[in-house]
């Protein structure tokens, strides 16, 4: 039953398209497929994301870094001055797991998709799953398959980013 959770988002962002977003813009389909923890809807919306939060570790982190930028995939990623984080692509709020196919670096500036914009979407299905007007695997199909195309379907356009797009320094 993971495994087939694992495996659908993969396909759905495999047919997804990605109109007026850079490729960097979302996660290697490949490389982050995405994950979720088996949790329900009464747990995820009555439970701190803390403690799943705090366990994440440095190695997991680490690998997402080198799946990205060491493999020659680096360009795009991280570009602002804000650099980036290691972002769950199913984010914990919706039951996304700590697991490196769930994780990817994900830029807080330099392009309109970045993840402040993404953290406003995941604050919306959550909001959804928990007022019961979305099912949670729905949520998590949604913000897998193509964030940016869910976020224009439930938030319209977001704000221009304050940076440009700037050079990435791939260590």
């Amino acid at each position: 039953m993971a495994r087939a959770r694992c495996l659908l988002p993969a396909l759905l962002l495999l047919a997804a398209a990605t109109v007026g977003a850079a490729a960097a813009d979302l996660p290697d389909s490949l490389k982050t497929p995405g994950a979720a923890r088996d949790i329900t809807v009464q747990e995820l919306c009555s439970t701190s994301t803390r403690p799943y939060r705090e366990t994440m570790e440095r190695d997991a982190k680490k690998e997402a870094y080198r799946r990205y930028e060491l493999e020659g995939n680096c360009d795009g990623y991280c570009s602002g001055p804000e650099g980036c984080e290691i972002d769950h692509l199913i984010p914990l709020e919706l039951g996304g797991a700590n697991d490196i196919r769930n994780l990817w670096p994900e830029p807080f500036d330099g392009t309109v998709w970045n993840a402040h914009v993404k953290d406003r979407l995941e604050t919306f299905l959550h909001r959804q799953v928990c007022e019961n007007d979305m099912p949670l695997r729905q949520a998590q199909n949604e913000i897998a398959s193509n964030w940016i195309d869910a976020y224009r379907r439930y938030l319209g356009e977001p704000e221009p980013p304050k940076h440009p797009r700037g050079k990435l320094r791939c260590e």
